[in-house]
């Protein structure tokens, strides 16, 4: 458990991460446009915002780092596969 308090919201934001990517699990097997639509609404400011909690945190935090640099890594791979989809993904055309 990290001792400060953007320790502590780093684990608030894996929390809203672990949300989000049920939530779109959920919307992808029910429609899966649907399910990039809401990718595209949340992730831009969720992963924003996980990284640069967790870089500030990283500054911070000197011992118990595995919360911080879980959520640097979940954050990226967000902002990755938010440009996959962005950038990457054709529908048929």
């Amino acid at each position: 458990m990290p001792k400060s308090i953007l320790g502590k919201f780093c684990l608030v934001m894996l929390g809203i991460f672990f949300v989000q990517f049920v939530s779109f699990l959920r919307m992808a097997s029910i429609n899966f446009l649907g399910a990039i639509v809401q990718w595209f609404s949340f992730t831009p400011f969720t992963s924003i915002a996980g990284i640069i909690l967790s870089v500030m945190s990283l500054k911070k935090e000197k011992e118990k780092r595995i919360v911080i640099i879980t959520t640097l890594t979940v954050s990226i791979v967000y902002f990755l596969t938010l440009l996959l989809f962005f950038f990457g993904f054709s529908f048929g055309g």
